[in-house]
């Protein structure tokens, strides 16, 4: 029996001793063999895969998928991964890290925008925490999910036909075990945004989507069931053409009121502008209430979507999604106690810069400065990589602990609104 520890002291059991794999301090490398896909067209090429730690070794077989929308046209591509235990791959090879339980499917981040590696998981970790302060409130089948819907990883080392490619984080996928969710069942749905454009159906500004993909995708079904459609159409509708009175009285009825408002914080206060349009994860096990929960945080913290680290801790350019937001701008107007004290809450525990900067460096602390500029020397990925931004004399501990204090001291003078007038 392992037993792990929240932030709180509170202890969870974790019955499988594989939970503490890799080790706190260990790089694991990941060994593939065959070619790279270079684009979402070559679909899902065909590996021989090994593996090795301080702990573990085994073999197996994978197949590698070029993984993300935008980062996909960088040079150091994301992968999903999906483990076989034989070369025909007709049989799943099943893994444990951390926690997770055993799965045959991860997803291998390259982080190009992010030399450190650290924003992407990091915040996952605290939306984690963030979760943690009011689990009970949340569906039975989410509180039994590895990271309460979020994503996790730990840093890897990449080769590819003996040829150094750098770190990576091997991570929680997008996935139907992410969030306890079975593809069978029409009602288990996770909704994705898709543009972060004004006037559309991602950030609440029309009443109706078909779910295509073009403003909202549905991350569970192959095909998206006309339920599902139905469902998420009754809640845009609500938001757009509600009263503000309305709004107040029957928004239970829709949405959850609490992971809303910590969404809204916390990305705030994390500096993240690509959160209230794109990457917005709705939630539902029923079709009728909708939890959001948070998913690619590699803008954290004064990154913009090139990696250029230009963001300014006081800019305004974090919530320019959110001032196109019908839902956002109605929560701001409707709900401004509620996000004050909660706000509070978050500051003293899980948003305190305390524990922001502690767990960025327990992420920092596992990789020497010598592994990471390895990331971008010309014998890494035969010198593919060299042109990596923000290189670490920019990006490093020291950017990210005066830029997070200084942010969480501007925002605790512009809470509820956080700059996004209504």
């Amino acid at each position: 029996m392992v037993i792990l520890y929240d932030i709180y002291g509170n202890e969870y059991p974790v019955s499988d001793a594989d939970a503490t794999e890799p080790t706190m301090k260990d790089i694991p490398k990941l060994f593939f063999y065959g070619t790279l896909p270079t684009s979402k067209d070559d679909g899902e090429l065909p590996f021989r895969v090994e593996y090795r730690s301080l702990t573990q070794e085994w073999n197996g077989y994978a197949t590698l998928k070029v993984q993300g929308n935008s980062s996909a046209k960088f040079p150091k591509k994301n992968f999903t991964v999906k483990l076989y235990s034989d070369y025909a791959r007709t049989k799943k090879l099943k893994v444990q890290f951390r926690d997770w339980g055993k799965q045959s499917k991860y997803v291998i981040k390259a982080n190009w925008i992010d030399i450190m590696h650290v924003r992407n998981v990091v915040g996952a970790r605290l939306w984690t925490q963030i979760q943690q302060t009011r689990k009970n409130t949340l569906p039975t089948q989410l509180q039994n999910t590895p990271r309460l819907g979020a994503v996790d990883g730990f840093p890897i080392k990449v080769y590819v036909n003996g040829v150094y490619h750098g770190r990576y984080s091997l991570n929680i996928p997008k996935d139907k075990w992410t969030f306890n969710m079975d593809d069978s069942i029409d009602t288990n749905v996770v909704l994705c945004g898709e543009s972060n454009d004004a006037n559309t159906p991602s950030v609440f500004a029309v009443s109706s989507d078909n779910i295509d993909g073009t403003y909202w995708s549905d991350e569970i079904h192959d095909e998206v069931p006309a339920t599902v459609e139905t469902a998420w159409n009754r809640v845009l509708s609500f938001v757009v053409n509600s009263t503000d009175a309305q709004f107040t009285t029957n928004i239970a009825d829709y949405i959850d009121l609490d992971s809303l408002i910590d969404y809204w914080i916390f990305h705030t206060c994390c500096g993240n502008p690509d959160a209230q349009g794109k990457n917005q994860l709705w939630i539902s096990y029923d079709l009728a209430h909708w939890y959001i929960s948070s998913y690619d945080m590699d803008q954290f913290w004064g990154l913009d979507f090139n990696g250029n680290l230009v963001v300014d801790w006081d800019s305004d350019y974090p919530v320019m999604v959110a001032k196109r937001n019908t839902l956002i701008k109605k929560l701001i107007k409707n709900f401004g106690s509620e996000i004050t004290a909660r706000y509070a809450v978050l500051r003293s525990s899980v948003l305190s810069e305390g524990n922001i900067i502690g767990q960025i460096e327990k992420w920092t602390d596992i990789c020497s400065s010598e592994l990471v500029k390895e990331d971008y020397a010309v014998t890494t990925a035969n010198g593919d990589f060299t042109e990596i931004p923000t290189k670490d004399d920019e990006n490093n501990v020291q950017q990210l602990r005066a830029w997070v204090k200084a942010r969480l001291e501007l925002m605790d003078t512009m809470v509820p609104n956080f700059g996004v007038e209504v």
